[in-house]
């Protein structure tokens, strides 16, 4: 008997929430979990062969797998921003005989790399945002700290150069880290410090400053640029300008009202349209699109689709 059950491979490291809310959207059943091994990947690619059902793969590590046991017509790849172009090497058709049913990307840069280099046809291809778990509301906190996410040495001796020390005190935080959460919800600034050649980073620093409402100065780099409308949700600078960082910074902290807009409305979107949740029911819109469409409609989903208690879960 064949299936019509997807197999979910979720990105390594996926978090509980991000877990759940495709158990809940997409799977209808247990939440999807990560390969442990490539041999665990082969065996469930193989089992998930005789069924006939297309297959999601979001953990770039096993995409060359997956289009090997299943074809490419079965496949849909999901790439986040921080994936390296050459994760998407084997989807080209020159190599894999045909495009996947669906690329999925989360970032220009995989779209232009997907489109010029390896020649898949845009109808295939699928820019998505990424996603955050947003935390649990809390009463409000003081905001007094200057959170810093650094990336590289020379980030070191950019963030050292804007004289932040003068705006608050100085904590540095890592994404994902436990404290993180708790020290964005005391900033009165958030700096996403990435340098030019970071350009696939700093994406999940961002949605995470953003969803916990912190005043957001970030590097205009490919994968931070579509999350945030600068002027609107944050400031942007050019990556390495330490003057034009500084100076932005100086701005939000001489007009705080204008810093607390910027973060309201960078709530309201995360909340309203880039967590997990949405991101599932995309997925899902994504899965259940024919086979041979010209682009899924997945767009039809409306940002504010998800109750907030919904979008909270």
């Amino acid at each position: 008997m064949t299936s019509t059950l997807p197999l979910i491979v979720p990105p390594a490291g996926a978090s509980e929430a991000l877990l759940s809310a495709l158990a809940r959207r997409v799977c209808g059943g247990a939440p999807p979990k990560p390969f442990g091994s490539r041999g665990e990947a082969l065996a469930a690619f193989e089992r998930h062969a005789a069924t006939g059902a297309p297959a999601l793969v979001c953990d770039p590590q096993h995409f060359a797998t997956a289009l090997q046991y299943l074809g490419p017509e079965r496949c849909l790849l999901c790439a986040d921003p921080s994936a390296p172009t050459r994760a998407l090497d084997c989807a080209a058709p020159s190599r894999a005989g045909a495009p996947p049913r669906r690329l999925l990307v989360q970032s220009p840069l995989l779209r232009l790399y997907a489109e010029e280099r390896l020649r898949i046809p845009p109808a295939r291809i699928e820019l998505i945002p990424p996603s955050v778990e947003v935390p649990t509301p809390r009463a409000d906190e003081p905001r007094t700290d200057i959170v810093v996410f650094r990336f590289a040495g020379e980030d070191r001796a950019l963030v050292d150069s804007l004289g932040l020390a003068r705006l608050g005190r100085i904590v540095e935080a890592r994404h994902g880290a436990p404290d993180a959460c708790a020290a964005l919800r005391r900033a009165a600034l958030a700096v996403v410090a990435c340098s030019a050649r970071d350009a696939a980073e700093g994406w999940r620093e961002t949605l995470q400053a953003m969803a916990c409402g912190a005043p957001l100065l970030a590097a205009r780099t490919w994968a931070v640029e579509p999350l945030v409308v600068d002027e609107a949700e944050g400031l942007l600078f050019a990556p390495g300008d330490a003057a034009e960082a500084g100076r932005l910074a100086g701005r939000l902290a001489d007009e705080p009202d204008f810093a607390a807009r910027l973060a309201a409305r960078a709530g309201a979107k995360v909340s309203t349209s880039l967590t997990h949740e949405h991101h599932a029911l995309r997925l899902a819109a994504i899965l259940a699109a024919p086979k041979d469409s010209a682009r899924p409609l997945y767009h039809v989903i409306a940002a504010h689709s998800l109750a907030p208690s919904e979008a909270a879960q």
